[in-house]
């Protein structure tokens, strides 16, 4: 049974890892750099590789600030923090035990101001022209975009990142009608659910059960569901497992699909533990 029953009213979308994707090795690159803010020492570099690890079998450090935080706070703990990491990199699955750890590393350090320096010194890689230049468009995914847009079907970019660089991308593809709403738009980012509340607000929707919000991380789910529409999840490097464990309503491989699914074009869904996957990846 399809789980569409009507055209969607709206359909937004995240950015990073949607419709564009980043060198993993650039981004280990801004990783180190910004690490320099915390401590340049080789000991934190080794914890870094564990950590760039357990991100794959890990939906809790799957976002850069969770990464660049729990780096600083090993930098504060030292050899505890190393003992911690080794186990969990030994047993690749305790995600509660690392959890509790960066829980127990807030409470007894808070947030030092150095670790707000790392990260603002990533996101400045990322969105600079180095980082720019290493940005790689996912195709299928922007076909997608088109056909929702011709389709009359409203559409809405929502990231955490600057707005500048994204609007320069979208004059590059040949897309500059389409809103974006940034980090400079609201006062918190994902996972809260503003920025996808303030999109449908410009959008002039107040609430409808025919509104997807599609992204390739927890955090965008979680904002999905918090903000009281239909999360789908894109698994744009086919490593969907992650997104499973946030119940979303459904995943698929790429944008290109999730549009073919929406307007009703033939696509193939499966339920995997629960959820529904797309065969492109359940079969992978």
């Amino acid at each position: 049974m399809p789980f569409m029953y009507r055209r969607p009213e709206a359909v937004l979308f995240d950015v990073d890892g949607v419709f564009r994707t980043v060198p993993l090795k650039f981004i280990h690159h801004a990783h180190m750099e910004a690490l320099q803010e915390l401590a340049p020492d080789h000991r934190l570099q080794r914890h870094a590789r564990i950590i760039t690890e357990l991100r794959g079998s890990s939906a809790f450090i799957n976002e850069s600030r969770d990464f660049i935080e729990l780096l600083g706070h090993v930098a504060l703990e030292g050899k505890k923090a190393g003992q911690v990491l080794r186990s969990l990199h030994r047993s690749r699955q305790d995600t509660d035990r690392l959890r509790k750890f960066l829980h127990e590393c807030r409470v007894a350090n808070g947030i030092p101001e150095r670790l707000g320096r790392a990260y603002a010194r990533y996101r400045a890689l990322r969105e600079g022209p180095e980082g720019q230049k290493a940005v790689r468009t996912i195709r299928t995914a922007i076909k997608g975009l088109r056909r929702l847009m011709r389709a009359g079907i409203a559409v809405c970019l929502v990231t955490n990142s600057s707005k500048a660089p994204v609007l320069d991308w979208l004059q590059k593809e040949g897309l500059p009608q389409v809103e974006v709403l940034a980090k400079e738009d609201v006062t918190f980012q994902k996972p809260d659910p503003q920025g996808i509340q303030v999109a449908l607000a410009r959008l002039g929707i107040q609430f409808s059960s025919h509104v997807y919000y599609v992204g390739d991380q927890p955090n965008d789910i979680e904002a999905a569901k918090r903000a009281g529409v239909n999360a789908i999840g894109v698994a744009t490097r086919g490593r969907w497992a992650p997104l499973a464990a946030s119940r979303p309503y459904a995943i698929f491989r790429h944008v290109g699909e999730v549009a073919d699914h929406l307007l009703g074009k033939t696509s193939t869904i499966k339920k995997v533990d629960g959820v529904r996957v797309s065969t492109s990846l359940s079969k992978a």
